[in-house]
């Protein structure tokens, strides 16, 4: 799976043992392009933490280097509610 930030392509994997080693359900490397997502997640939990991890891509390609966690957990559950809630064709171009 992959998405699009800015000029950027960004690649989301599963992986394993995320929790063990980064203490976290997902993980984003800014120099690689690439977000990790346990594996083990149900799907809709994988879906809020993709979410969650593509928001702090897009606030590294829009130059914030210092992020808060609490702000991207918030707006994250919000964020992916909205996408589930709401039909975004209207922003696809014909």
């Amino acid at each position: 799976m992959e998405f699009r930030i800015g000029g950027m392509v960004y690649f989301v994997e599963d992986a394993s043992n995320l929790a063990r080693k980064h203490d976290a359900w997902g993980k984003v490397y800014y120099d690689t392009c690439k977000i990790e997502i346990e594996e083990e997640l149900c799907e809709n939990r994988k879906k809020e933490v993709i979410v969650h991890e593509l928001l702090h891509a897009m606030f590294h390609e829009a130059g914030f280097s210092q992020q808060d966690e609490e702000i991207v957990n918030r707006v994250g559950l919000i964020l992916h509610r909205f996408l589930q809630d709401n039909d975004l064709s209207i922003f696809r171009e014909e």
